[in-house]
């Protein structure tokens, strides 16, 4: 395997800042990239839950419009 030099000084500087060894860094980055992603779990998820079942599509709607309306003070309109 061949590393330019900047790819090879970052991996340096990674293993002296976190005491792993190169070889292990390049396992973990091999391991990163060919593992199948695994699905994150949000423990906070509906920890606000309110009860109002349309506060999702509301927010969606108020994030809309105001990227509306920045595209529109962005291009002059």
């Amino acid at each position: 395997m061949y590393l330019s030099d900047r790819q090879s000084e970052a991996l340096c500087r990674t293993s002296l800042a976190t005491g792993k060894s190169r070889s292990g860094l390049i396992r973990e980055g091999i391991e990163a990239v060919t593992e199948p992603a695994r699905e994150r779990v949000f423990h906070s998820m509906g920890v606000g839950d309110n009860g109002d079942p349309t506060l999702a599509e509301r927010t969606d709607k108020i994030l809309r419009k105001d990227w509306a309306r920045r595209l529109e003070q962005e291009s002059g309109s």
